[in-house]
C-alpha cells in the first residue's frame, strides 16, 4: 500500500516571497559543492550518472540494458573499463513453497530489482535483448472457433431458445500444443469429488462408458476438476463435489464433461486435436437439442452445471470473452428462473455455481464486445439482487470463523471481484459508444467516488481476515473436518491482496487517464503486487486462476524488466499447471505490448482504457 505524503502550502501572508524573490535580496545564493560519488557501479560512474547503488544491478543500467559491474571493495574505476550492453545471465528461479529450482534465459538488465534469490551465472555470449526475452518454447495457433451467431446461447427464454449455429469440426481448430506430459494428481481428485465417485475415475454409477469416454471422463475428473478448484475451498462447496455428481442424471452434462477432458488431453497432445474439436462440437449441439425440445423448464442443476463448465472450459481455452459472455448470458437467463423459486433457491450447491457465475461475468465484462455486453445484467444491479445468496451462511456453525469459506470459488476476494466487475462495466458504458448505454461524466466520477469507499472497505476487511484467520489458527480450538489447509487459506488471502492492489492500478488510471505508469504510486503497487504474489503463492497452486485479470493489469504498467519478466513468466507458469491457453495468450499479448512500447512508443498502461486488441483475449 502506498504511503500518504502531506503537502504543505504557504501561508497567504508569505505566498508573495514564495512567488519572487523579495528586492532586497541582490546576490544569488551560491550553490551547494556537488560531492561526486564514488560508491555507485563503475557503468554509472563511467557514464558520470547518479547511480542509485541498488544491487546486483541499479535501476541506471537496468532501464539503459547496460552490464552493471561493482567494485571489489575500494577499487576505483579501471582506466580500461568500458561501458557495455548487458549480456545473456542465467537465473536460477525458486518460487514461494517450491523446492525445485529452474533456469530461465533473460538478459542481464532483468536482474537485480525484486527479491527472487536470484543466483548469476556470467560467461555467457551476449545476445540481442529482443532475441532474448519471452521466447516462446512452443507452437501455438491463434486460430479459434467463430462466434455462436445467436443474440446469446441460449436465448432469452430457455423453454424456447433461439437455435445455435451449427459448429463444424473443420471450422473449430482447438488452440492446441504439447508443453508437458500429463501427469494425473489422483490424490487431490480424491479430496474434491464424492467418495461414491473416487473408486474410479473412469466409471460413472450406473452408466456404461466406451474405452474413449472412460478415458475422458478420468481426464476430466483428475485434469480438469483439479484446474478449476482453488485449493482454499470448503470441500464440501468445491466444484469437483457440487459438478461432478450431476453427470449421472444428464447425458448433455457428461457429453460436456467428456469435451473438458478432450481438452485437457489435447493441451497436451496435439495429436488428439481432432477429438476435442468432435467432443465439443457434440456437447454444443447436445445443448442445443435438449434445450430446443422444451424438455427443460431452467430450474435443473445439471443445466447450470452444464454452462459453466462450458464457459470454465472456453475460457482455459483461450476461445474468447465473446463465447464465454455467450455462456454467461445463458446462465443469468437460468438464474433468473430459479430465483422465481424463492427459499428453494439457495441450496449449498446454488451457492458454488453462483460463486462460478460471479467469476466468470466478471472477467467478461472487460472483455467481451458491445453487442455481447448489453446481453448482460448490470454488476449494481446484479449484486444488490443476489447478495443474499451470495454471501449467506452456508456452514455457519461449522466454519463461523472464517466465513468467507462459504465463497468456494472466490473466497476472501469476493469484494474484490464485484469491485472488479463494476470498474469493467462503467469503464465500458463511459468509454465505449458503441454498448448504447453510455453515462454521461458527472455520473462517471460520482461512481467512482462511491467505488472508492468499496475498495477502502475491501481493504480493511481483508485486513481483519488476516488477523482473524492467525487468531483462529493459533487458538486451541478444534478445526472441524472440513477446514481447508492453513496454507491454502493464505494463498487466498494473497491472492485477494494482488487483486486490490491492481484495483487501485485500475481505479487510478480510470481518475486520470493521462495516467503515466511512470507514477510513483503505480510503481509501488506493481512492486507491491510482485512482492505479494511471489512470497504467497506457490508454484503450482491452482487458486492462481482467480487472479489472471489483475495480473494483466499490473503487466500493462510494468516499466521495470524485472517486473516484466516476472509477469511473463507467472502467467506462462499458470498456463502450464492450470492447461490454460488463455494465461498464455495474456502472457503474449503483454509482450507484444511491451514490445511496442519500446520500437513504437505506445504507452501500454494505456490500453486499460483504449481495449484496443483485447476483446480476443479472456481471463
Amino acid at each position: 500500500m502506498s504511503s500518504r505524503h502531506t503537502i504543505q502550502f504557504p501561508k497567504k501572508e508569505n505566498l508573495a516571497q514564495t512567488i519572487e524573490p523579495t528586492a532586497t535580496k541582490t546576490k544569488r545564493a551560491a550553490r551547494p559543492k556537488r560531492i561526486k560519488c564514488k560508491t555507485g557501479c563503475f557503468t554509472c560512474r563511467r557514464r558520470k550518472k547518479k547511480c542509485n547503488e541498488v544491487f546486483p544491478v541499479c535501476s541506471g543500467c537496468s532501464r539503459n540494458y547496460l552490464e552493471c559491474i561493482w567494485p571489489a571493495g575500494d577499487e576505483v574505476v579501471p582506466k580500461d573499463f568500458a561501458v557495455r550492453p548487458a549480456s545473456s545471465h542465467t537465473l536460477e528461479f525458486k518460487h514461494a513453497g517450491s523446492d525445485e529450482d529452474f533456469d530461465v534465459d533473460v538478459p542481464g538488465n532483468m536482474l537485480g530489482v525484486t527479491d527472487f534469490g536470484i543466483i548469476v551465472q556470467r560467461n555467457h555470449k551476449p545476445a540481442p535483448f529482443k532475441e532474448l526475452v519471452f521466447r516462446l518454447e512452443d507452437s501455438r495457433t491463434d486460430e479459434t472457433p467463430p462466434p455462436i451467431d445467436s443474440e446469446s446461447a441460449y436465448g432469452t427464454d430457455v423453454a424456447s431458445p433461439e437455435s445455435l449455429s451449427s459448429l463444424d469440426c473443420d471450422d473449430m481448430k482447438l488452440v492446441a500444443s504439447s508443453v508437458s506430459s500429463l501427469e494425473y494428481d489422483n490424490s487431490r481428485s480424491a479430496k474434491l469429488v464424492p467418495s461414491s465417485l473416487t473408486f474410479s475415475t473412469g466409471f460413472i454409477p450406473n452408466v456404461a462408458l466406451s474405452q474413449e469416454e472412460a478415458l475422458l471422463y478420468h481426464t476430466f475428473i483428475t485434469g480438469f476438476i483439479p484446474s478449476v478448484s482453488p485449493e482454499h475451498a470448503n470441500p464440501l462447496l468445491s466444484p469437483g463435489f457440487v459438478f461432478v455428481p450431476e453427470g449421472s442424471t444428464s447425458e448433455v452434462l457428461r457429453e460436456i464433461f467428456f469435451a473438458c477432458g478432450a481438452y485437457i488431453l489435447a493441451y497436451n497432445d496435439p495429436a488428439r486435436a481432432d477429438l476435442a474439436m468432435q467432443r465439443y462440437s457434440k456437447s454444443i449441439k447436445a445443448v442445443q437439442r435438449v434445450i430446443s425440445s422444451g424438455d427443460v423448464n431452467g430450474t435443473e442443476d445439471w443445466l447450470f452445471v452444464a454452462i459453466q463448465s462450458l464457459c470454465l472450459r472456453d475460457r482455459a481455452a483461450g476461445l474468447g470473452a465473446s463465447r464465454c459472455a455467450k455462456h454467461i448470458a445463458g446462465a443469468y437467463n437460468l438464474i433468473q428462473q430459479r430465483s422465481a423459486l424463492g427459499a428453494h433457491f439457495f441450496t449449498p450447491g446454488v451457492r458454488t455455481l453462483l460463486d462460478s457465475f460471479v467469476f466468470n461475468y466478471t472477467i467478461v465484462l472487460y472483455l467481451c464486445t458491445a453487442d455481447d455486453i448489453r446481453a448482460l445484467p448490470s454488476p449494481f444491479a446484479f449484486f444488490d439482487r443476489y447478495r443474499e445468496y451470495l454471501q449467506g451462511s452456508v456452514y455457519s456453525d461449522e466454519l463461523a470463523a472464517v466465513p468467507w469459506l462459504d465463497n468456494p470459488v472466490m473466497g476472501s476476494s469476493f469484494s474484490c471481484f464485484e469491485i472488479a466487475a463494476k470498474l469493467f462495466w462503467l469503464l465500458r458504458m463511459h468509454g465505449d459508444a458503441e454498448t448504447g448505454l453510455t453515462v454521461s461524466d458527472e455520473e462517471y466520477f460520482s461512481t467512482l467516488a462511491r467505488i472508492r469507499f468499496e475498495l477502502n472497505t475491501a481493504t480493511a476487511k481483508l485486513d481483519y481476515s488476516c488477523a482473524q484467520l492467525d487468531i483462529v489458527l493459533a487458538s486451541s480450538q478444534i478445526l472441524p473436518d472440513a477446514f481447508p489447509k492453513p496454507d491454502n487459506l493464505r494463498v487466498n488471502l494473497c491472492l485477494s491482496r494482488v487483486m486490490l492492489f491492481s484495483l487501485e492500478i485500475l481505479y487510478a488510471k480510470m481518475i486520470d487517464h493521462t495516467l503515466a505508469a511512470s507514477c510513483l504510486s503505480v510503481q509501488n503497487n506493481i512492486s507491491q503486487i510482485v512482492e505479494t504474489y511471489t512470497a504467497g503463492v506457490p508454484q503450482n497452486d491452482h487458486s492462481a486462476c482467480l487472479a489472471l485479470w489483475a495480473l494483466f493489469i499490473g503487466g500493462t504498467a510494468a516499466i521495470d524488466p524485472n517486473h516484466q519478466f516476472f509477469f511473463s513468466h507467472t502467467l506462462r507458469e499458470i498456463s502450464r499447471v492450470l492447461y490454460s491457453d488463455s494465461a498464455l495468450k495474456l502472457a503474449l499479448a503483454l509482450e507484444h505490448l511491451w514490445d511496442n512500447e519500446v520500437q513504437l512508443g505506445t504507452a501500454a498502461f494505456d490500453v486499460l482504457l483504449t481495449r484496443t486488441g483485447l476483446e480476443g483475449l479472456s481471463f
